[in-house]
């Protein structure tokens, strides 16, 4: 049924012959469209959503198995955060320890008082990166160098994955 439907939205076809690999790129295509479609009128899953809107694209994971895991339970929001443990009943309030806001990821990463000397170490050692591949001819700033345990001094034996 996909493959008719994909058919009958493609100009490409000539006296009504179609070649495989035509109509496989055809089907993906629709199945595509119809997955991306359900995404955007889900009612779950708005989390991960927010930060990845687009379907089939792939997302790259840290090889350290623990980094990994906390930037999925970051997507799927699915954290220890007092917000997440509040939803589930495994916590009597949403509030932060520092007392000014909920305790939700974005709060965690971009305003807690608490962690303000590590989000600016944080920010310093991004902005050493950038500066580093900005005078670099050899390496162009990816994710995969922002995910890496970072060193100056190491930068020329960076090994991306």
């Amino acid at each position: 049924m996909a493959a008719k439907e994909a058919l009958q939205l493609d100009n490409k076809i000539v006296n009504g012959s179609i070649t495989l690999a035509l109509c496989k790129r055809l089907v993906a295509k629709h199945i595509r469209k119809q997955w991306q479609t359900r995404w955007e009128r889900s009612a779950t899953g708005r989390a991960t959503y927010a930060l990845i809107p687009s379907v089939g694209r792939s997302v790259q994971f840290p090889h350290v198995r623990s980094c990994a895991v906390s930037y999925i339970r970051l997507l799927l929001d699915h954290t220890a955060l007092n917000a997440h443990q509040f939803r589930m009943g495994l916590s009597s309030t949403r509030v932060c320890e520092c007392g000014t806001d909920i305790e939700d990821v974005d709060h965690y990463l971009l305003r807690c008082p608490k962690y303000d000397s590590i989000r600016c170490d944080l920010l310093q050692s991004v902005q050493d990166i950038v500066t580093y591949c900005i005078r670099s001819s050899n390496q162009g700033l990816t994710a995969s160098l922002l995910l890496l345990p970072w060193n100056c001094e190491d930068a020329s034996k960076v090994r991306l994955f």
